[in-house]
């Protein structure tokens, strides 16, 4: 939380509570006032602001003023009128300036464009001083908006992705004309420990979640099976993920499926290790009568149960603790019992891709 720094500037609290009452301009006061009453923590900014009907941001620039620079940031300082509207060269420069550049390529720290550096690129590059509030409205009109950043790991092979997408039009035609039956495995580790989401709270209040779990040590590694064919899911655990836990999963799997010919089912699953790159875990599966196909490298994306799992964690983790492991498992099957009443929600929610987009592929250039 945003507090002023008085030490640094060799002030107490009386200080500061004093200029708030005998600065000479009032807007002085003012500030001062807003010092005071965070500094000592009777309010935070969020809630000081509202008290005095003043946007939040203007009070943070007040804390972050004074701790930048001292006490004379706060000194009101006529501006001698309003300043002449930016022109249409000037935004265009500027709304450029946030899509094709870096800041740290006009000597400002880091690597994504925020309000307060770009306040500081305006001042410096066209000699302006412009408002959050005006920039912010400026970048909206060109077409952007104030997101989180996806990562996206630069190693998959585009040709291969496309091949793969290429030849699941043809097992689709299969699946619908019920000549295949379509199986996705995966594995997930679901942590006992909540996980963190969005959700309507209090205005000017932080949202706390209190949390019983502290190691990610407590959590469950299941494995996951989605019949793309039928709309249902299926998923298991017996501790950690590897080559003996699979085979037993395969087991598992058929037993589920409860198809004793099993020549027209076709497993896809990742790369991992413990799936098609272990021989025993490939022979096991040739005796069961699994046909199983490995998705190319680093495209989780074309494996729809990595669906399942955030539809999972969004329905049991997010915002919620649970105070045993066991009451996690409990919650798990409980999740996967009650999607499986509907196959078309499920099909409708974990739809494969059918296609690429060429602008993301881009990106995915094997190193």
């Amino acid at each position: 939380m945003i507090r002023p720094d008085f030490e640094k500037w060799e002030q107490t609290a009386a200080e500061i509570r004093e200029k708030s009452i005998e600065a000479e301009h009032k807007r002085t006061r003012e500030r001062f006032q807003a010092l005071y009453m965070i500094g000592t923590q009777q309010y935070n900014a969020s809630q000081w602001a509202k008290t005095i009907n003043r946007c939040v941001q203007t009070v943070l620039e007040w804390v972050h003023g004074y701790n930048e620079q001292g006490p004379s940031a706060l000194a009101y300082r006529h501006s001698g009128g309003r300043q002449a509207k930016m022109s249409e060269a000037e935004n265009i420069k500027i709304v450029e300036t946030v899509k094709y550049s870096q800041p740290y390529e006009h000597k400002l720290p880091g690597r994504g464009w925020t309000l307060k550096k770009l306040r500081q690129w305006v001042e410096h590059k066209l000699g302006r001083q412009i408002s959050r509030t005006t920039l912010r409205t400026l970048l909206k009109a060109a077409g952007l908006s104030w997101k989180k950043s996806k990562k996206v790991l630069a190693k998959a092979d585009a040709k291969k992705r496309a091949q793969y997408v290429e030849t699941f039009q043809t097992w689709y035609e299969k699946v619908c004309s019920g000549q295949l039956r379509l199986i996705y495995i995966d594995e997930v580790h679901l942590h006992q420990d909540l996980e963190l989401g969005y959700r309507w709270s209090i205005k000017g209040e932080d949202d706390w979640v209190p949390s019983d779990c502290l190691s990610l040590q407590n959590r469950l590694n299941w494995y996951g099976a989605y019949d793309f064919t039928n709309g249902q899911c299926f998923i298991w655990h017996n501790g950690s993920c590897n080559g003996d836990n699979t085979i037993i999963f395969l087991d598992q799997l058929k037993a589920w499926l409860g198809d004793d010919d099993l020549s027209n089912t076709l497993i896809i699953w990742d790369g991992a290790s413990y799936h098609s790159r272990c021989t025993q875990v490939q022979q096991h599966a040739d005796q069961l009568g699994f046909s199983c196909l490995s998705l190319p490298a680093y495209s989780p994306d074309l494996n729809p149960i990595e669906g399942l799992w955030k539809w999972m964690r969004q329905d049991l983790s997010q915002h919620h603790c649970f105070k045993y492991l066991y009451q996690l498992e409990f919650a798990c099957r409980a999740f996967i019992d009650r999607i499986n009443l509907d196959p078309e929600a499920i099909i409708s929610r974990l739809w494969p891709r059918f296609s690429l987009d060429p602008d993301y592929e881009k990106l995915l250039v094997s190193n």
